[in-house]
């Protein structure tokens, strides 16, 4: 009984002197929550989308247009990648955080791990799949010189993708 006053007392201080406790998402306003949980998105969004423009700036200086029009080619299936991995860690993540909210660590944190080996898994899976069986560029209407650079690129971004 004595604990529970005690982690009560350092929950609330820490909340008034502007700590970030589990008890900030009941005691802060909705504005300020959704800039302090979105502006990290955004910077994330922006940093990723600013890589892959100067990633391509680089490889049409260096290459040529072919390798644009390869990367193009190559780019829809490391999306895939990444939005099947996205779509299974925000489900965990939900799942988990109900848990949490339950005061339930440990099926928290088992909801965490096959998180982690689903990805794992799927990563496996689909990189492996696709360097064995690679894309078909005649279905993606590929040029045959573009194919000449979607094939050792699309095997380097997806093995990638495996480790």
């Amino acid at each position: 009984m004595g604990d529970e006053n005690n982690n009560s007392k350092i929950s609330s201080q820490s909340v008034a002197k502007g700590g970030d406790t589990p008890l900030t998402l009941g005691t802060k306003s909705i504005s300020q929550l959704l800039v302090q949980y979105s502006v990290p998105a955004i910077i994330a969004s922006v940093a990723v989308s600013l890589y892959n423009i100067i990633d391509s700036i680089f490889i049409g200086q260096g290459v040529g247009p072919m390798a644009i029009a390869g990367l193009a080619i190559t780019f829809p299936l490391m999306n895939l990648v990444v939005a099947f991995c996205t779509l299974i860690a925000v489900g965990g993540a939900t799942i988990s955080s109900i848990f949490i909210g339950q005061k339930n660590e440990s099926r928290a944190t088992d909801c965490v791990n096959n998180v982690m080996v689903l990805c794992l898994i799927h990563s496996v899976l689909f990189g492996g799949v696709t360097l064995l069986f690679p894309p078909r560029l005649s279905t993606m209407r590929a040029s045959l010189c573009a194919s000449s650079f979607t094939a050792p690129l699309s095997a380097m971004c997806l093995s990638g993708s495996t480790t």
